[in-house]
């Protein structure tokens, strides 16, 4: 959270993007083409921390004040932890962004509309960000960016402009996405209130505390068994696969280690993913990257299972429509999720499975429409977990602790880690020493060995 957002948590007439802005006035150096390290201003940090600090004051006499006294000193340590890495991944974000465009439409009144030329670098709307324009003739303008539109961002600029575009920045750090917001009042929430620890909690982060995992006694139990497997898997595929069906609480977590080519033919993926289907039982697929979950879903898709996958308008429309043009009468964008939950259950008819990123399961829209609820989160299947850090599933886990009895992470730990793991201190689920004495390690020269044996539970 930025010092601009704090602010405005508390007092909503402040502007954020304004007082981030003096923040980090001395970091931001007008010149385009510097690249100068220059050094924070601490006297105007300091005055800035102190106002902030007496309206946070006024504000605690009338809210709940954070509490530590009912956590004991290991759950402490824990969320100090994953405060520490949220606050370090913040601060890795840019503060300058070099910003790449195909062309600008000006109009009369000092608006332009922006052709963003990638996804990557694409110009969006934030509360703690703004625009820097450097015209040819030498002048700075200031703009703001509005909602974008596919490739299309329009922008209000602070004044006219009075040469051609040289180029332009995106001065600030990104607004905190949907998953982050979720984490940090997860956060605050924890240090607020006292409440049971969800069993997947205590395997992974308090195993001490983790006497038994009990299963929801409303879940619908499966009546899959190992027979249902298809033949040609070698013993560590099978002994996968018979973890991922088992209703054993010593089952419940299931890591698998193994390489991440993906070149094999796929000619029996999916074998049993039809029967998972045809049992009722409601599961979600995740992986951090759209790609990775569309190369799932493309497989799933080719063997007739019946699936939706949830994509964003903001990666999906004018961007990547190419990628899932063989899928497209599976996939649902987000902003065409109906907000009544009778329309939602006619739009996914039935369908007990739903792959989407990993990030997607904070958006609150599925909350909102009731989706969640509709489609239960029984069993989560994350693939790519080599590149997620273990505290992003912390919020998951309390949010469904009271329908979730499985959960199966895929990944292979000698890829690259995460962005910001050596400087933010990130680990994943590979790297917590107690639960490699639980993993599966998966002796095969299959390239879609994870989609396979992810085949097999479902």
């Amino acid at each position: 959270m930025t010092p601009g957002t704090l602010i405005r948590a508390v007092n909503s007439s402040t502007s954020a993007r304004r007082i981030d802005k003096r923040w980090d006035s001395g970091l931001l150096c007008t010149d385009a083409k510097s690249t100068k390290t220059v050094e924070p201003d601490h006297c105007l940090r300091a005055w800035i921390t102190a106002i902030a600090a007496s309206m946070v004051l006024r504000e605690l006499q009338v809210n709940q004040p954070l509490s530590t006294r009912f956590l004991d000193r290991a759950m402490l340590q824990c969320f100090v932890a994953l405060a520490t890495r949220s606050i370090r991944l913040d601060l890795l974000k840019p503060l300058i962004q070099e910003t790449e465009f195909t062309a600008i439409q000006l109009a009369e009144d000092g608006s332009l509309v922006i052709n963003n030329a990638r996804f990557k670098t694409r110009v969006r709307r934030s509360k703690t960000t703004y625009l820097r324009i450097y015209l040819e003739n030498g002048d700075v303008v200031t703009a703001e960016a509005k909602h974008p539109d596919g490739r299309r961002t329009p922008a209000s600029a602070a004044r006219a402009l009075t040469d051609k575009i040289a180029c332009m920045q995106v001065i600030g750090r990104e607004e905190a996405t949907s998953a982050e917001k979720a984490r940090y009042h997860f956060l605050r929430f924890s240090l607020t209130n006292s409440r049971t620890l969800p069993s997947f909690v205590k395997i992974i982060w308090f195993p001490g505390k983790n006497k038994r995992v009990h299963h929801n006694r409303r879940a619908k139990p499966s009546s899959l068994k190992a027979s249902h497997l298809p033949e040609g898997l070698n013993s560590s595929q099978r002994e996968v696969a018979t973890a991922m069906l088992s209703l054993s609480p010593r089952d419940s977590l299931v890591i698998a280690h193994g390489a991440a080519s993906r070149d094999r033919k796929d000619d029996d993926y999916c074998a049993v993913a039809s029967t998972w289907v045809d049992h009722g039982l409601s599961g979600w697929i995740v992986a951090q990257s759209n790609v990775g979950v569309k190369n799932i879903a493309e497989t799933l898709f080719k063997k007739n299972v019946k699936f939706k996958l949830i994509v964003s308008k903001e990666f999906l429309f004018e961007w990547h429509e190419e990628l899932y043009s063989a899928i497209e009468d599976v996939v649902i964008r987000t902003d065409n999720i109906p907000e009544r939950v009778q329309d939602v259950a006619t739009l996914f008819g039935g369908i007990t499975l739903v792959l989407c990123t990993l990030s997607s399961l904070s958006n609150p829209k599925l909350d909102e429409c009731g989706l969640l609820d509709l489609i239960p989160m029984r069993s989560l299947v994350v693939d790519e977990a080599s590149q997620i850090d273990v505290f992003e599933f912390m919020h998951l886990f309390y949010k469904f602790s009271d329908v979730l009895m499985k959960v199966c992470f895929f990944g292979d730990p000698k890829q690259l880690p995460p962005y910001g793991a050596e400087e933010a201190g990130l680990e994943t689920i590979f790297d917590v020493k107690h639960l490699n004495k639980m993993s599966y390690f998966l002796n095969t020269q299959c390239k879609k060995w994870r989609q396979i044996i992810v085949s097999q539970f479902l």
